[in-house]
């Protein structure tokens, strides 16, 4: 039996038969708990979430100051 046999074999042993039959649903809820405090510990996503909520805004203001604000006293 060659090396690369030998390691093969060796590496096959070592998977699970089921690796997704023998996962449990909360490491996954855990790893997703974490990613999520990562995530929110980040200065960068409050400056990011900022820009995003200021976007709508601005963009009224515009559409408020190019059509006159609506002065012209017209109900829909």
């Amino acid at each position: 039996m060659s090396q690369a046999e030998q390691a093969l074999s060796q590496a096959e042993r070592a998977l699970p038969s089921d690796p997704q039959g023998s996962r449990n649903p909360l490491w996954t809820l855990g790893l997703l708990r974490s990613e999520i405090t990562t995530l929110l510990r980040r200065h960068r996503t409050y400056a990011l979430l900022a820009v995003l909520a200021a976007v709508p805004v601005l963009i009224g203001i515009a559409v408020r100051i190019e059509t006159g604000g609506g002065e012209d006293g017209e109900q829909g």
